[in-house]
């Protein structure tokens, strides 16, 4: 299996290039990670779909945990500031689009620095979005605290 990750390599390689719609999803998923650095609750409203949801696994001393969230809620945290954030960043990021639905996926990593040190919690999220009355938004989040990505 020497050659497994050569052939992933030729695979990704001849993926063809993202939909338009596939970027703008994209975008559209950074710009919210911006806006969320940012506090701008502003952007954050008008990206965020009415019916949206998120989940989440994070871990806490050890130890596994859920959580849902809808609109306001997400807001109302992204929307405060955080001591010590550093912006997020996005390592890996693709996405898929079919007609007016679309998932982007990507490795998220959320820092903070603290007493001269930079902390980083790595997530894999899968966000979906919606075009709704001609524009794309963002319905639902699912984010899964990693080792690393």
């Amino acid at each position: 299996m020497a050659d497994a990750p050569l052939l992933l390599f030729l695979l990704a390689s001849a993926a063809p290039p993202p939909t338009l719609d596939a970027q703008q999803v994209m975008a559209l998923q950074r710009e919210m990670l911006r806006a969320a650095d940012r506090n701008d609750r502003a952007a954050l409203e008008r990206g965020i779909a009415d019916g949206f949801r998120a989940v989440w696994i994070a871990k806490t001393n050890g130890r596994s945990h859920w959580g849902e969230a809808g609109k306001a809620r997400v807001i109302e945290r992204w929307s405060m500031p955080t001591p010590g954030a550093l912006p997020t960043l996005i390592k890996e990021q693709h996405a898929a689009a079919i007609g007016d639905t679309a998932t982007v996926s990507a490795c998220i990593v959320d820092r903070v620095a603290e007493k001269g040190r930079e902390t980083r919690i790595y997530s894999l999220v899968a966000d979906t979005f919606a075009r709704i009355h001609g524009r794309w938004l963002w319905t639902f989040a699912a984010e899964n605290e990693v080792q690393a990505c």
